[in-house]
């Protein structure tokens, strides 16, 4: 019963989607630690089952328990002594309480919980595997079941591209712009799985090859190797190689091609030093198919990928991960023993981002970075003390056995294993859930398969027993309750408050209900909420925002510093605390500076922006207001948009919006087109006419800026303008051919007839193929005497 489940979950993980939503997390979850129950289960003393030695266990449950420890609240004094940042991050809340109150290490204890639970279940299931494939026939089933699978999701991803690529694994309906393949909604993340399990297909495909007469000739082997005993499997699995392969190629994730490929060219290593001989044969047949597969799918798509990632012309790299890895180690130092807590990587990114964009990271793109943000040197060493004793384990076991099956396995596991933390430096596949939950499977199977005897008198395995058996079982036992009643309580909770959360919500979209007892209503859902999750932030700023309209800013408040104790750096929290302070009017000092706090903290800054420069213009602050926005807007020119129409409504002249813009083209044109659709076209013109004086402030001119400023000029009918526009744009970008059109077509216009040939020849050397000018440069030639 107990392995059934055990390969349940195995099956039910990446086929779950990848087991990114919360419900097939928390199924995950729940099965993990069930399974774990069932297996563990106190038995009659006649029938008990051993407890063998599990590699690495002590700092794996060192692990787990630090991410529960960085939860537990200390003393203030002893936090702002290991972790001064994390101190700092929950000075806002005591301010606002006006009392110090124990801490936690994390600045998000709901998110370090929920981590604490995922890791907890990958340990029980690491467990699990070392007892369960003791058994060599469970052994082969495990592997072979997971290998079939493996090439069902890799055979079934392709076709669902193929025929259905804008759904996921066809029952879910996408919007554009994701990256999924498969049952994955990101495709890093599908490569990722493929390279550790790809090379447990190799593993096998090399175990059922049929087995010929060293002096047998050529054409015998031959015959052997299609008509032997296994020829089918060898040469089934070998295909499904193939097609593993292709699908990544297909995926077209960098990290996962390369990736891929290290995991395969270290099984062939260590498979040549195991056997002190090179599989040449299978390594060219293997080589070729990698090949067929390339050709299939065409090498320009997957070459293209990697050349984007590159910059010839610079020699340099130009990988997005770069800005992020390099903010990320900024972020080290300032948690550096201890960290920010597991799973806060969201929260704490913000106050260190360097670069403007309107996306949010919640990871780091390398699992490497992110867990020396998260756990800091003590969570960094205890996981690389765990993952080494588990590759020390394996590999010593590589080289001793003889047992075909147990080599081939473990060099499989080991290189699965070894290809994905590989890919870790590029990604974060360690944080997707079925990912992590295989990469443990690895780690069991590695220290299984490189134990496990297939002949066998008195022990199924190499492992020692534990020195108190009976004890060890009990305490897994007891340790998978324990973690059964918390998923329970954390995880069934936060589904609770989920829901009343989403009925209140429905209660306030209701016509039908009186607006006194929709509010009434309301707040019982959310107390409701608050209840079953006591460390989810958000029910109880939600309730905050409620009692503050119902003007109980006394209740709002400290539901509002109630939030911020469970979740401190986040802006909307700061900001929502700071706009009860100024309507009170008890600490205006302080309400400025959560304003200004929660808008340094805020994932995405078009909001709160908008909040902090209102909350200054209604104190009468106006000259703050100018100067917040020429401050902030010369980080991101876009941020104008969601800031422009609470400028109209404070009546905003021409000259207040001019000394806020920054001197950047890009803000001056992005002014002009949200005044004129306001219905303001002179103050349009002012600004769309002034905006290129501002070009040698810009990294790189755009060919639209022109082209806006030019449309405008012909517009207003002033013609010279509009030419020394397109000259400008020739001059900044001379390999623009539309600019030579445009003057061509403007000379042509005013019978200019040799100048409009020579911009239209202009263009042709840029554009040979624009049959459009080629067609007016003959028609002005057809013409010349």
């Amino acid at each position: 019963m107990a392995f059934a489940s055990f390969l349940a979950l195995l099956f039910f993980a990446p086929l779950a989607f990848g087991t990114t939503e919360t419900w097939s997390r928390i199924t995950a979850e729940l099965l993990a630690a069930l399974t774990a129950l069932l297996y563990f289960a106190p038995r009659p003393a006649a029938s008990k089952k051993p407890f063998y030695q599990v590699p690495g266990l002590l700092p794996l449950l060192l692990f787990v328990a630090w991410i529960f420890f960085q939860c537990v609240p200390l003393p203030p004094q002893t936090v702002r002594w290991l972790s001064p940042q994390a101190a700092a991050a929950y000075q806002p809340a005591f301010d606002l309480r006006q009392a110090e109150f124990w801490l936690p290490l994390t600045v998000n204890p709901q998110a370090t919980l929920l981590e604490g639970l995922r890791f907890a279940a990958y340990a029980l299931f690491y467990i699990l595997t070392v007892q369960l494939l003791a058994s060599s026939a469970r052994l082969s089933a495990a592997l072979t079941s997971i290998v079939w699978l493996t090439l069902f999701i890799a055979f079934t991803a392709m076709l669902q591209r193929a025929l259905s690529p804008d759904t996921l694994f066809w029952f879910k309906k996408l919007r554009a712009g994701l990256t999924t393949f498969g049952p994955w909604v990101y495709k890093n993340q599908y490569a990722g799985f493929m390279v550790m399990t790809c090379p447990l297909v190799l593993a096998l495909f090399l175990f059922h090859r049929p087995v010929a007469d060293e002096n047998a000739s050529f054409r015998e082997r031959l015959l052997h190797l299609f008509s032997g005993s296994g020829a089918n499997l060898h040469l089934g699995f070998g295909f499904g190689v193939i097609v593993v392969l292709a699908s990544v190629l297909l995926a077209q994730s960098r990290g996962g091609i390369l990736s891929l490929l290290f995991a395969l060219s270290l099984f062939f290593l260590l498979l040549a030093r195991s056997q002190k001989k090179i599989q040449t044969l299978t390594l060219l047949c293997l080589v070729g198919g990698l090949l067929l597969a390339g050709g299939w799918f065409s090498w320009d798509a997957v070459l293209a990928k990697f050349d984007r990632a590159f910059d010839l012309a610079e020699g340099q790299l130009k990988d997005g991960r770069l800005p992020i890895w390099q903010d990320t180690v900024r972020i080290i130092p300032e948690f550096l023993f201890t960290g920010s807590g597991f799973g806060t990587f969201i929260e704490v990114f913000p106050g260190w981002k360097s670069f403007a964009d309107s996306l949010i990271y919640d990871h780091a793109h390398n699992d490497y970075l992110e867990l020396l943000t998260d756990g800091g040197l003590i969570g960094f060493l205890l996981a690389a003390w765990f993952v080494l004793a588990v590759l020390r384990s394996g590999w010593k076991q590589i080289f001793r056995r003889h047992e075909r099956l147990a080599v081939l396995a473990a060099i499989g596991a080991f290189s699965g294993l070894a290809g994905l933390l590989f890919f870790s430096i590029t990604d974060f596949n360690l944080h997707n859930w079925a990912n992590g939950l295989y990469f443990f499977f690895l780690c069991g199977l590695l220290v299984s398969a490189g134990h496990t005897r297939q002949r066998y008198r008195k022990h199924p395995t190499l492992l020692a027993p534990a020195a108190a058996p009976r004890r060890a079982g009990l305490a897994a036992f007891f340790g998978a309750a324990v973690v059964l009643i918390a998923l329970l309580r954390i995880q069934g909770g936060n589904v609770l408050a989920e829901r009343h959360y989403l009925r209140a919500q429905t209660v306030a979209d209701s016509e039908t209900i009186e607006p006194e007892r929709k509010l009434e209503r309301m707040a019982e859902l959310l107390e409701q909420a608050v209840k079953n999750a006591p460390f989810h932030a958000g029910y109880r700023y939600a309730l905050g925002n409620l009692r503050q309209y119902q003007q109980r800013n006394a209740s709002a408040m400290v539901l509002h510093s109630e939030a911020l104790l469970r979740q401190p750096l986040q802006g909307v929290y700061l900001q929502a605390a700071g706009l009860v302070l100024a309507e009170t009017g008890s600490d205006p000092q302080l309400a400025r500076a959560l304003m200004e706090r929660g808008y340094a903290w805020a994932k995405l800054k078009e909001g709160p922006l908008r909040v902090w420069v209102e909350f200054e213009l209604t104190a009468g602050r106006r000259d703050n207001a100018a100067r917040i926005l020429t401050q902030e807007l010369a980080r991101d020119p876009r941020l104008l948009k969601s800031v422009h129409p609470l400028l109209l409504e404070q009546n905003f002249t021409r000259q207040e919006m001019a000394a806020a813009l920054p001197k950047l083209t890009s803000a001056w044109l992005t002014c002009a087109n949200l005044t004129r659709a306001a219905g303001n076209e002179d103050d349009a013109g002012y600004f769309t006419e002034r905006a290129l004086d501002f070009l040698d402030q810009e990294a790189k001119p755009q060919p639209h800026w022109f082209m806006q400023v030019y449309q405008h000029h012909r517009k207003q009918k002033q013609d010279e303008e509009a030419l020394a526009v397109l000259r400008e744009g020739i001059k900044r970008l001379p390999d623009y051919a539309p600019f030579h059109i445009y003057l061509g077509d403007y000379y042509s216009s005013k019978k200019i007839d040799y100048r409009a040939i020579e911009e239209y020849e202009q263009a042709l050397l840029i554009q040979p193929n624009n049959a459009v000018v080629q067609k007016k440069l003959k028609q002005l030639k057809d013409k010349q005497p």
